[in-house]
């Protein structure tokens, strides 16, 4: 972009000018320079709600992230035992039905020839409840794995909520003495 001396000029003015007026805000009202306001009050610090071991174990339990993808897990393998139990091995018929023509001489006889193709899959050798099983055994790992989450969530619950008593006996203890 070019620009006429004359209008450079007067740009390069405009942002002297600005420059030396210190800006849109006077010397004297920086907010470092500032004094606080002669009636400031300290507002009381909230003092936290205290839980019950029951409702701490139970919001831990109820509002833990990693425990709900856990939760998601089972709806999972769950699906998969249903898909085992109906897994679909039936019958698959295809037929084609085709055009066929030429000259009078080639000795096409059959100018609409079918085609059919009759696709069965058989389970052999018990694959069947081995699938089966297989899903269920995933089912029953994923509700353990669940079962071994909310005990070590509800370990660590416990322990924090001893060390919090503990804690704020201690401070009980320090502002009467």
């Amino acid at each position: 972009m070019m620009f006429s001396s004359a209008r450079l000029g007067a740009i390069v003015a405009c942002l002297v000018a600005f420059a030396g007026s210190g800006g849109a805000q006077p010397r004297e009202e920086f907010a470092g320079d500032r004094e606080p306001p002669k009636e400031a009050v300290p507002l009381p610090v909230p003092t936290p709600a205290v839980l019950s071991l029951s409702a701490a174990l139970r919001q831990a339990l109820e509002n833990n992230p990693g425990l709900a993808a856990q939760r998601r897990q089972r709806g999972i393998a769950a699906a998969r035992v249903v898909i085992a139990d109906t897994y679909p091995f039936n019958p698959t018929l295809e037929t084609r039905v085709q055009r066929a023509h030429g000259p009078f001489d080639s000795g096409v006889t059959n100018k609409t020839p079918v085609e059919s193709i009759l696709l069965w899959e058989v389970e052999l050798r018990g694959q069947a409840r081995h699938r089966r099983d297989g899903a269920a055994a995933a089912l029953t790992r994923t509700e353990w794995e669940i079962v071994d989450k909310e005990q070590a969530l509800a370990v660590q619950v416990i322990k924090h909520t001893w060390v919090f008593n503990i804690a704020r006996r201690r401070s009980d203890c320090s502002r009467r003495h």
